[in-house]
């Protein structure tokens, strides 16, 4: 049994294949403006940092590139904020209010995005999803470590912020880079999910102490026992 999940949002609560194209776009179009760049130069840029206009496991968050680039985090969080909407996105296929309250029965739960604070709870709003349900939210626009903000080192103050050692703790997302390996690093484990709907199947399998039984049914799990490795 886990003491603190971690969620992300963008891509596992929802499916990010009804968005994917368009953050790409909006992301690239600022990063050119920024910078003074050609969209083929961002496009080669964005090719080598891992961040891609189609929805992958490997796909790295856009966000910690930018502000480890030296982008100004207010400009970002501005332009991000007036051009992204959550109305494309298809709410039939979002995870459930009694899915994520049979977890928040288990554990605290927070959501650790790297989209702002205003996307993330617009994007609740809009999928109906209770806000109440969750302990934190932990983003770029609601961050207290020093430095820009990184996954990695947002999980290991929430750990401490806790009182939750790495391996009592759960992290679940639709990218390994971003919302798997932070956590696993540190020794927690991970369900990378196929689709929202494997949260529900996560759920029974935690239920059912049984992670590692039903890996592959709609999602792939992580032990932090053995970094890095699908079990």
């Amino acid at each position: 049994m886990y003491s603190l999940i971690l969620f992300d949002v963008d891509g596992t609560f929802y499916d990010l294949e009804d968005v994917v194209r368009a953050n790409y776009d909006m992301r690239a179009d600022f990063f050119a403006a920024e910078k003074g760049l050609t969209r083929e130069e961002t496009e080669r840029i964005f090719a080598w940092e891992g961040i891609l206009p189609y929805k992958s496991e490997k796909a790295r968050s856009a966000t910690e590139f930018f502000l480890r680039s030296g982008i100004d985090p207010a400009a970002w969080t501005a332009y991000c904020d007036a051009h992204t909407s959550p109305a494309h996105i298809d709410r039939e296929k979002a995870v459930s209010n009694e899915t994520l309250r049979g977890f928040a029965a288990l554990a605290p739960l927070v959501l650790l995005s790297s989209n702002t604070r205003k996307n993330i709870q617009d994007t609740l709003a809009w999928l109906g999803i209770d806000g109440a349900l969750f302990d934190d939210i932990v983003c770029p626009t609601a961050y207290a470590g020093a430095g820009p903000f990184s996954k990695r080192d947002a999980v290991g103050m929430l750990l401490e912020r806790y009182g939750v050692p790495a391996g009592a703790a759960l992290s679940a997302g639709d990218r390994y880079e971003s919302d798997i390996r932070p956590l696993l690093e540190l020794g927690g484990d991970g369900v990378l999910l196929e689709k929202p709907a494997g949260l529900e199947t996560v759920l029974q399998a935690i239920r059912e102490d049984a992670l590692a039984a039903w890996n592959g049914r709609g999602f792939q799990y992580y032990s932090g026992t053995e970094r890095g490795q699908r079990k």
